[in-house]
């Protein structure tokens, strides 16, 4: 599973959290340990990758040594692009748990958020030091950056979860002041969503264009979403292909195991 994927991920979920998260569903835990285990080893990847690649002096076989400055390079756009989720599904399990001080979604949402805040200050040191990395690369990365930290805080609007924008936020007043202007614009969540995903689509295309580093662990952060989801169409909201058919196996694999639940039950 791509980056791009769980940017779209974030977008879903802030425009339609009433539908993916209504109150009258309580957050199973098993969902929230995934997505802190899965979180916590891509975390662990990247700092490896960033740590690891740096420019050598010696005449060790170059050709290793490129390729590990690609997974590095690949690493850092991969933190900075995986900002985006980590921000606004925080905030949404953060609002979950509103009122629960200790509650386990919030706890796990803060966890995981300063884990990759921890990441992203790694990268954002590296891009400062030009640590081998080419003008072209450096410009690439903080074009990337830019474009991360203004669609956090545009999805961040969307949740409407004010109370959290300080806490999650890249910059809370713009995320307050992109919120009021998206209040007063009165469109249905069908509208807001056609012109974000589009708007998504147009801002990273060509930015993440690598394959990604733990596709698997990518997969296992979405699916950790989705879980928290109640059963709906998929094919209602238009996603990109792949996303798609994981959220159709992630229902099929919640369908699977009610079925076992039961079958045991009655035996």
């Amino acid at each position: 599973m791509h980056c791009e994927d769980l940017i779209e991920i974030s977008a879903l979920v802030a425009i339609y959290r009433e539908r993916l998260l209504p109150a009258s569903k309580p957050l199973e835990r098993e969902p929230l340990d995934a997505y802190w285990r899965a979180a916590k080893c891509r975390v662990d990847h990247w700092m490896d990758r960033i740590r690891d690649s740096r420019p050598s002096s010696d005449n060790r076989d170059r050709s290793a040594h490129g390729s590990d400055s690609w997974r590095r390079r690949c690493a850092l756009s991969e933190v900075l692009a995986g900002d985006i989720l980590v921000r606004v599904w925080g905030v949404l399990l953060c609002d979950v748990d509103r009122g629960d001080v200790g509650g386990p979604a919030a706890s796990i949402a803060r966890s995981v958020f300063h884990t990759h805040q921890e990441a992203r200050r790694r990268t954002l040191r590296t891009i400062a030091d030009r640590n081998g990395l080419t003008h072209a690369e450096l410009q690439r990365l903080d074009r990337l950056r830019r474009k991360a930290e203004r669609w956090s805080d545009i999805l961040l609007a969307y949740t409407r979860a004010e109370s959290y924008f300080a806490e999650f936020a890249v910059e809370p007043a713009r995320a307050v002041r992109y919120a009021r202007d998206i209040q007063a614009g009165l469109e249905c969540d069908d509208r807001r969503w056609n012109r974000v995903q589009n708007g998504l689509r147009l801002t990273f295309d060509g930015e993440l264009s690598h394959q990604p580093l733990r596709p698997d662990l990518n997969r296992r952060i979405a699916a950790s979403v989705m879980e928290c989801w109640p059963v709906l169409d998929a094919r209602e909201f238009q996603l990109r292909p792949a996303l798609l058919l994981h959220w159709s196996e992630t229902l099929a694999d919640r369908s699977q195991q009610f079925i076992q639940q039961i079958l045991t039950h009655e035996v």
